[in-house]
């Protein structure tokens, strides 16, 4: 596939056509997910198959990462694994997510397999203005349960895809892989794998003593570098976001019950007990204290496992 698009890329826009026009699938789900800062949704398809997955992300921004893949996409992105690998989207911020899951047949398979493991298409609905219609009756059919639901989402469902392989072929033939901009003028750092391995590893452990400097080697690249991608991406430094996912979790943990204000500041890698309590302030407008006191013994909702099925997903809020 890899010399197909290179082909594309020369004008031979036949080669893209025959590709779409012998993808076939054989049902599939759609699903949309409600997902605050910090929520972590893991996929795992079923045993022995490999389907189509597709996120579009309909408001708010995530992470996505597999066994070797990451990427970052906002509201408006499409991501495509071809090859439905378990893998699992974080929330960057409050988000709401439209997952497709198509089941392919062998000949499709194959093809699929020829594009890369993970493939983010920057604003498609806002570069293809159909694309945002066919998305908006997709989240309609898979919420009214209509009759005929099923086989309408099935039809939808590949036309977008088609269309996200378009749209990322096209953007490869014009820009290539070392551009800094997008088809649609927003910086590759938004699919930036590196990128997104650095907010996973903050995610999974907020108390460690990140710097600029440590994130950047996980990012296997430069400081400078790092910081602007990563602002560019998250729309945050490194250090403003890793305080919000600290707040975050800081108010998840002072719940009445829970463990003391010591404990969560040494949980989230503060000094001392007036140094959090001194952010808490600053982030959140009350002391940790005031907080616990106020608060209600409301568990977080924990991670999410969805694993993909031939009929509609019940929607996950």
């Amino acid at each position: 596939m890899r010399a197909t698009v290179g082909t594309v890329a020369a004008g031979e826009t036949d080669a893209l056509g025959a590709f779409i026009g012998r993808l076939r699938f054989a049902g599939g789900a759609a699903a949309t997910t409600a997902l605050a800062l910090g929520d972590r949704q893991r996929f795992e398809p079923p045993a022995g198959e490999r389907p189509v997955v597709l996120h579009h992300v309909i408001s708010g921004s995530v992470s996505l990462c597999g066994d070797e893949v990451c990427g970052i996409a906002r509201t408006g992105d499409v991501v495509v694994l071809p090859g439905g690998g378990a893998h699992s989207v974080t929330a960057l911020d409050g988000s709401e997510l439209l997952t497709l899951t198509l089941r392919p047949d062998l000949a499709t398979l194959a093809a699929m397999g020829g594009l890369p493991a993970l493939l983010t298409v920057c604003c498609l609905s806002g570069g293809e203005p159909f694309v945002g219609a066919v998305l908006e009756q997709l989240v309609r059919e898979h919420r009214g349960a209509r009759a005929g639901a099923t086989t309408l989402i099935d039809r939808l469902a590949e036309l977008v895809l088609a269309s996200a392989v378009r749209t990322w072929a096209e953007a490869g033939a014009a820009g290539g892989a070392g551009e800094t901009e997008s088809v649609a003028g927003r910086s590759v750092a938004l699919r930036d794998p590196h990128v997104a391995r650095a907010v996973e590893a903050i995610h999974a452990r907020p108390g460690e003593a990140w710097t600029v400097a440590g994130l950047a080697r996980l990012a296997r690249s430069s400081r400078s570098v790092f910081a602007a991608q990563f602002r560019v991406a998250v729309g945050a430094t490194p250090l403003e976001y890793l305080g919000r996912v600290r707040m975050d979790r800081a108010k998840e943990l002072l719940v009445p019950g829970g463990p003391t204000v010591g404990r969560v500041a040494e949980e989230l890698g503060y000094r001392s007990d007036e140094a959090f309590s001194r952010a808490f302030r600053r982030a959140v407008g009350v002391s940790p204290t005031q907080w616990r006191r106020d608060a209600r013994p409301a568990p977080r909702i924990p991670t999410v496992t969805a694993t993909v099925t031939s009929a509609p997903a019940v929607a996950a809020r």
